[in-house]
Parts: C-alpha cells; structure tokens; sequence
C-alpha cells in the first residue's frame, strides 16, 4: 500500500501479512517427468505465501504508548498556556514517532490439496515465520521478510505415494502514494474517513524436494525451483466511527482493500529415476485481483472476508503438458482480535496494555473453479508488536 495509510500486515492479511492477510497460497503446478513415465503434480506445496501475507492488511502499526502519552502532554501543555484553540496534534505525534516500528509473527498452516482428475491428493502442514518493519516517517515504506517450511504427503486411487518438503523465503514491499501535500497515514491522521494509494512489489523462492513411488516403476525424485513475482495497484480506505476532531487513538471499525496487477511465476523442474533424468521449465503470466474487508468491534474483535481472481494471460508448460488457462477463484474468511496493534494514548490497566501489543487471527480459504485440485486451507496466526 509519503506517507503512509492503513499499511498491509495483518498478521498480517491483515504482511500482515495478516497478510492480507488471505496467507491464501500460490500452489506450483508441476509434472514430474521420466523417460516412458510422466506423474502429474509431483507435489503441490504452498509456496509463497500464507492466507494471512496474501492480503495487504490495511492499517498499519499503531503508535507505542509512549509516544501516544508525549502527545496527551504536549496538548495538554499547549491548552493551559492559551486559551485560543490549538491545531490537531499530527505533526507534533509525528514529530516523537521511533523510527520503525516492528511487528513478529509466527503461524501454522494447514492445506488439503484434493486431485480432481485421479491424481495424487496432497495434505500438507506449514510453519511460517515473518517480520515486518513500519518506517514511521516519509516516505512511509512498509518492508515484510517471511519464511516458510512446509511438509507434505499424500497418494491417489491407483496407489502412486508422494511425499515432499520445501523451504520458501519472501519480501514485500509496500509504498504509499501521497494524494495531496497534507496526506499522512490513518494512524496519524484526525480525520475519521482515510485513503491511501500505493503500490505492493514482492519477491518470493522456494526450492522443494519430492519422493513418488509408482507401483511396479521406479521411484521417482523432483526437485524444483520457483521464482514468483507480484506487481500490483493497491487502493485502501479506513473508518474510524468513533475518532473525534484532533484525536488519533481510536481504533478503525471498517477497512477495505482492494488490489489489482500482474503475477509472474518461473519453475524449474528436475526428475530422476534409477535410470535417466530431465529438466523441464514452466512459466506463467496471470492477472490478479484481490479484495478484502475487514469489520472489527470496539472490543478489537473482529472478521474479514475476502476474495481472489486469477486470470492466466500467458503459460509456458513443462514439457509433455497442457497450459493451464482457467480462472480460478480463492474465498477467504475469518476471525481476527486486534490484528492492527491498537494503542490508546488513556491510562489502560496492565491486562489492557500487555494485550495491546498482540493480535491474532484465525482464517479459512477454499480455491474454486481449479479444474485440476480442490484446495482447503486454515491458518492460525499470532503477532507482537514492538
């Protein structure tokens, strides 16, 4: 998503993320290939990206407490000195912000990959571990680090087994576009209606190793490499119902995101038996759009529904097989409790203040009209602030 809005991290949907957020995963499509003998997607473990690192959660980081409380004295200060009205307090909040602000997240994922056409169908279970760091000054730059190790295994009607593991690493980029000279972010903002335009860059690789065994052939060996990249417009808009004239503290009860570009993805394939071995490569070029809302009650619990369309524009196949040009659709809700790290400048009690700092989010994504699979995945996730 100089300045800066409702950045993405939601523990991201919502980098957060929360990750926007959904982690939804990219699955790689893949043919494992031998000589005399070809087995359809070798494996289909979740590369880039949870549900939650999907979405581009809206608002980013609130401020720490103490910059929150500097900002109660300093109007304070400023009231009792003059009686004339003083102006909203953004620059001078501004002015005591840390540099960055940091948000940890670790999460699990769960995904059930069934094969729709007699192949093998793949459980798998992924442990990811992700950083985001806020720049709380122009420009605004949201930068997100994640990693991902998944495992899987599964089989199919006529016995084939496969088994694999994989090892994936991303970095996120979101860059804030000011609409005007006096455009800041919605967590510095007084205004209770907020928009932010930006642009999100991602890089993501992961390499995967898989094991197939065929009744009566040899086993097989699969390693692949997967680049994956994103381009895409980002637009965001936040509510804060109950956010009074020069007041910054309150929490946002409605956020939408809506996010549209270009997605490249490059695999690289080698498969080997006792015998021989090849390379094949496969390439795909896919237009994306992605929409999110998020509903969250002054108890800072809350849920987000969102949504996915991927439009294939160019595929380049391994060799042996068909380029794969269906739309395909990911649906996405879920509970979330403080997934934006709220803050209140007020005097909070120890509970209040210890669980300011965490959120967390619970999230469940199905991928329709795939011809090929039908894909479930949940994912848990929680956050720290700091």
């Amino acid at each position: 998503m100089a300045a800066r809005g409702f950045t993405w991290r939601l523990t991201r949907i919502a980098a957060l993320s929360l990750s926007v957020a959904l982690t939804l995963l990219v699955t790689v499509s893949v043919d494992a290939q031998t000589k005399g003998t070809k087995t359809q997607k070798p494996v289909t473990l979740p590369i880039i990206g949870p549900i939650a690192n999907r979405y581009p959660q809206p608002v980013r980081n609130a401020l720490p407490a103490s910059a929150a409380h500097a900002e109660t004295r300093v109007s304070a200060a400023v009231a009792g000195a003059s009686p004339t009205p003083t102006p909203c307090p953004a620059e001078d909040l501004q002015s005591k912000l840390p540099a960055w602000t940091l948000t940890l997240s670790g999460s699990y994922l769960f995904a059930n990959d069934r094969s729709r056409t007699g192949g093998v169908s793949l459980n798998s279970d992924s442990a990811i571990v992700d950083l985001t760091a806020d720049l709380n000054k122009f420009p605004w730059t949201c930068l997100d680090f994640s990693y991902i190790y998944s495992y899987a295994s599964g089989s199919s009607p006529a016995g084939t087994n496969e088994t694999g593991n994989q090892n994936a690493g991303s970095v996120r980029i979101l860059q804030p576009i000011p609409l005007s000279k006096e455009w800041v972010p919605a967590t510095i903002s007084t205004k209770p209606f907020n928009i932010q335009l930006g642009i999100i860059l991602s890089a993501n690789y992961g390499e995967s190793l898989t094991s197939t065994n065929i009744p009566q052939l040899p086993s097989i060996r699969s390693s692949t490499r997967t680049f994956l990249g994103n381009a895409l417009a980002d637009l965001q808009f936040a509510w804060f119902p109950d956010r009074k004239p020069c007041e910054t503290d309150t929490y946002p009860g409605l956020l939408l995101e809506f996010s549209s570009g270009i997605q490249f993805s490059t695999t690289r394939l080698r498969s080997s038996d006792n015998i021989s071995s090849e390379i094949s490569y496969d390439q795909q070029l896919t237009y994306q759009n992605i929409t999110s809302v998020t509903y969250s009650f002054p108890c800072r619990f809350g849920f987000l529904v969102a949504a996915e369309w991927d439009s294939p524009l160019n595929s380049s196949p391994f060799r042996g097989s068909q380029p794969f040009y269906a739309n395909t659709a990911i649906f996405t809700g879920g509970l979330v409790y403080n997934i934006y790290a709220y803050r209140s400048p007020k005097e909070l009690s120890r509970t209040a203040s210890v669980l300011s700092h965490w959120s967390a989010s619970l999230l469940y994504s199905y991928i329709a009209f795939n011809p090929l699979t039908e894909t479930n995945q949940l994912q848990v996730q929680l956050s720290y602030s700091f």
